[in-house]
């Protein structure tokens, strides 16, 4: 493997250059990112669907699409990096590796289950934001129990407000393969990890994730309006209005988390290059394995 041989240019971007760059990533790997994507947002769109039934069939129709859209809406953010993890482990692999074996992809995640449980599911509150709008989802009048539910929603502002100063925690958990509680005294866990990493970059990170909101908030209405006037023109929205909610909806806010997925690996990327002098330490890494290479052991 050449290190110094990656499928990006090793450089310092700019936000602007990063969003281009992003771009040209996901119109080469398009439908791989999509198939990775899939693998992980299906199984928590599923989830979505029946935990968010009552929001449905509130008795006020024109309420519809702020309570059953709204409360998808904030699933998604709160589930977003996890729903995206094949898509960093991807990312990860491609950049030394021109065709990464999805076998190896998903190895990759599964190796790291537990972490990412516990990071994502725990630390980062998508266990108990999704058992709190559950549990809300089947209490209460009209099977929905208000309190339940904003204590929920303050909840999603919190794990927000964290990701916003601690945006690369799937980095370090995926590509870097930091140890929770490592077992050596002399190994970096991944709370010191991550401090080191996103300490010298609080305002610039609160910074780069306004601007990702206003980008994605922009880039959602690109996606879901062209659904919505497709099914109109099709004569399909007197047959199935839920369709809106239930499937476009879902899939055009999973489709912008996974493009700001590759955004954010792009930024990590570009953060270790600006902190820790990664160029430099790929190619003594590439150099060190041609040395050991042509060195014949004794």
């Amino acid at each position: 493997m050449r290190f110094d041989k990656s499928f990006i240019k090793i450089r310092k971007r700019s936000m602007l250059e990063i969003f281009d760059l992003a771009l040209q990533v996901n119109r080469q790997y398009g439908l791989t990112l999509f198939g990775y994507l899939a693998v992980g947002a299906l199984p928590l769109w599923l989830l979505n669907f029946l935990i968010t039934s009552h929001y449905r069939d509130l008795p006020i129709p024109e309420y519809w699409f702020s309570a059953s859209g709204s409360i998808m809406l904030f699933l998604v953010i709160v589930e977003s990096q996890l729903g995206t993890i094949f898509i960093t482990a991807f990312l990860g692999k491609a950049m030394f590796e021109a065709n990464p074996r999805p076998i190896a992809v998903v190895r990759s995640v599964f190796e790291r289950f537990s972490a990412i449980v516990w990071v994502h599911g725990v630390l980062r509150l998508s266990v108990p934001i999704v058992g709190l709008i559950a549990i809300s989802n089947f209490t209460g009048d009209y099977g929905v129990d208000p309190a339940m539910l904003t204590f929920a929603i303050l909840l999603s502002l919190l794990a927000v407000l964290v990701r916003c100063f601690r945006p690369y925690i799937s980095e370090i958990t995926i590509l870097e393969q930091t140890q929770i509680f490592p077992k050596d005294k002399a190994s970096i866990s991944m709370k010191r990890r991550s401090f080191a990493l996103h300490s010298a970059i609080s305002a610039d990170s609160f910074s780069q994730y306004v601007i990702s909101v206003l980008f994605a908030a922009l880039l959602v209405q690109l996606v879901y309006s062209p659904f919505c006037v497709f099914m109109e023109l099709m004569g399909l929205v007197d047959i199935e209005n839920n369709v809106f909610i239930e499937v476009l909806w879902p899939i055009s806010l999973w489709l912008v988390a996974g493009f700001l997925a590759t955004v954010r690996f792009l930024s990590y990327i570009d953060t270790r290059i600006r902190q820790e002098g990664w160029e430099v330490e790929l190619k003594i890494r590439s150099e060190n394995a041609r040395l050991t290479r042509e060195v014949p052991s004794a």
